[in-house]
């Protein structure tokens, strides 16, 4: 007998982490930085009044948040 044998995953249905976020002090240095590194920018910056937020990925494709909060 299995223990789930009438649950089927949905193709959008991921196990497992999808992001992880990074506390930055300074986003705009911290993007340069990285650019300067050769890493790209997927997203953002997207500054607000309490954080400033960017995204890039790591060579599998897995999305990396960067944040700063004010």
């Amino acid at each position: 007998m299995k223990a789930f044998p009438s649950i089927r995953r949905r193709k959008w249905e991921h196990l497992g982490y999808r992001m992880i976020a990074l506390e930055v002090d300074d986003m705009q240095e911290t993007a340069d930085y990285l650019k300067e590194k050769g890493v790209d920018i997927v997203w953002g910056p997207v500054v607000r009044p309490t954080y400033a937020r960017a995204e890039i990925c790591d060579p599998n494709g897995y999305r990396i948040e960067l944040r700063q909060w004010f």
